[in-house]
């Protein structure tokens, strides 16, 4: 066991300063991630954050989801997602779900049905705000 106060004051009696420790380079970055975390975290691949595009992550479980994802030419194919965690300590998102290249989270609704709620939305907000300026 260590007494880190006692190191520090026998640090400072002795004028000796702490260093503020450097930020990690990539490569040691990269050795630390081979040597002390767990396998699967190093085997994520080209799998970047989707809040701030770090490629530092790893994978939150073993067990993958199995979600409903939507191509580009709309057809919905069942596929394994995992989740992971985001290292950098600047992202908002600490956890995200990476879904395969080309393939989007699936919903029911088209396109084309999102657009028409939102027209709709944005008719009945103008027509309020008419009928409050006529009335009020």
């Amino acid at each position: 066991m260590l007494d880190v106060a006692a190191l520090r004051a026998a640090a400072a009696s002795a004028g000796l300063a702490v260093r503020i420790p450097m930020p990690l380079q990539r490569w040691a970055r990269r050795a630390e991630q081979v040597l002390f975390r767990p396998w699967d975290e190093t085997m994520v691949g080209d799998v970047r954050c989707t809040s701030c595009q770090s490629a530092d992550v790893g994978r939150k479980s073993k067990i993958p989801r199995f979600k409903r994802a939507s191509d580009a030419a709309g057809e919905t194919h069942v596929v394994a997602v995992y989740r992971y965690y985001c290292h950098n300590p600047a992202c908002a998102t600490k956890s995200f779900t990476a879904f395969p290249p080309g393939l989007l989270p699936h919903t029911p609704h088209s396109l084309e049905s999102h657009v028409l709620a939102l027209q709709m939305y944005a008719w009945d907000a103008a027509s309020t705000g008419a009928r409050e300026r006529q009335w009020g």
